[in-house]
Parts: structure tokens; C-alpha cells; sequence
């Protein structure tokens, strides 16, 4: 899942990832686009309701609503109940400075990418899982 409110962004990533897993697996990969932290966490708890779990969740810092570190901070008690299954999430953000970076890690994020994300980025991620 990529969570990003600037839709432009958004589909870029998207095309990204599908461009990366098609080059390495030559499958298909289904990537949802969640608009903010809410529209997130409802698609993440939703869909896991329904039998759909996500891998991997790329989730900007500053959002509306609720910024991606709080939206962290909830993911992570949902998996810690087993409400949710375990998701690998990474931040991306537009202006991390030192004190964000550590604070984002301390939310228990995998990584920390600036945008604009590139190939090789999204190949880190992916050889990652």
C-alpha cells in the first residue's frame, strides 16, 4: 500500500513499484493508494477483514488528518493484538531532518526514503522482503 495525499506522487510510486516487481518477478502485484492516514488505516483493517494482507506499506510523514508516524503508532498496536498481520512499513518523506529520521525509527519504521523515491529505492525496499 502506498499512502500519500498528493495524488500526482502517488501514481508515481505506484507506477514504480509495478514497474520494479514486473522487471524481477515478472508477476502481477496489486498496489492500493490510500489518500491519507484515516483512508490507510480503514483499507489496512478493511481489507484484512476480508482476507487481503498487505506486505508492505510506504507511508508519507505529512499528511492530512493524521500524520504517517501516528498512523504508525496505530498499525503497530493493531499487530501487536493480532488484529492486524504484520506489515513491513517505510517512510517517505519530502524534508526529514535528523530529529524526524530518528523519531520515524523510533515508530518503528524499516527505512526512511526522501522523495522523489527512484528505481534503485524502490529495489532496496523490495529485495528487503
Amino acid at each position: 500500500m502506498i499512502c500519500e495525499d498528493e495524488s500526482i506522487i502517488a501514481q508515481s510510486l505506484q507506477n514504480l513499484v509495478k514497474k520494479t516487481i514486473l522487471k524481477k518477478k515478472k508477476t502481477i502485484v496489486n498496489t492500493i493508494i490510500a489518500q491519507n492516514g484515516v483512508d490507510c488505516l480503514y483499507k489496512l483493517c478493511n481489507d484484512y477483514i476480508n482476507g487481503f494482507k498487505y506486505e508492505i506499506l510506504l507511508i508519507d510523514e505529512n499528511m492530512p488528518f493524521l500524520f504517517g508516524s501516528e498512523v504508525i503508532k496505530i498499525i503497530y498496536k493493531l499487530i501487536s493484538s493480532k488484529q492486524l498481520n504484520n506489515i513491513k512499513i517505510y517512510s517517505i518523506t519530502g524534508n526529514s531532518n535528523e530529529e524526524e529520521r530518528n523519531y520515524l525509527l523510533k515508530c518503528g519504521v524499516r527505512g526512511i526514503y526522501n522523495k522523489p523515491l527512484n528505481v534503485g529505492m524502490i529495489e532496496s525496499i523490495l529485495n528487503e522482503n
